[in-house]
């Protein structure tokens, strides 16, 4: 009996570690995860300068917009600051 308890525990122990991910599984899955990262880093880059060029437009079109004014076939701009 003490044979087949020793057979068990080592078959045991080598089916458990057989179950882990091998080392090319878990690199294909860090290299994975890596890409997904660097996908959403990117995403946000361009949501980022987009959104940036975007403000950036417009305080440009308001801040040329704002203080003109037009009296009789002449221009007057007025100067105004404006506080963001």
């Amino acid at each position: 009996m003490k044979k087949v308890s020793t057979f068990l525990a080592v078959a045991s122990l080598f089916f458990v570690v057989a179950c882990g991910p091998s080392a090319e599984q878990q690199a294909q899955t860090e290299a994975d995860a890596q890409a997904q990262a660097d996908s959403i880093m990117a995403a946000t880059e361009t949501t980022t300068e987009t959104a940036a060029t975007e403000t950036t437009t417009e305080t440009t079109t308001d801040a040329t917009t704002e203080g003109t004014t037009e009296t009789e076939g002449t221009t007057t701009t007025e100067s105004t600051e404006s506080t963001q």
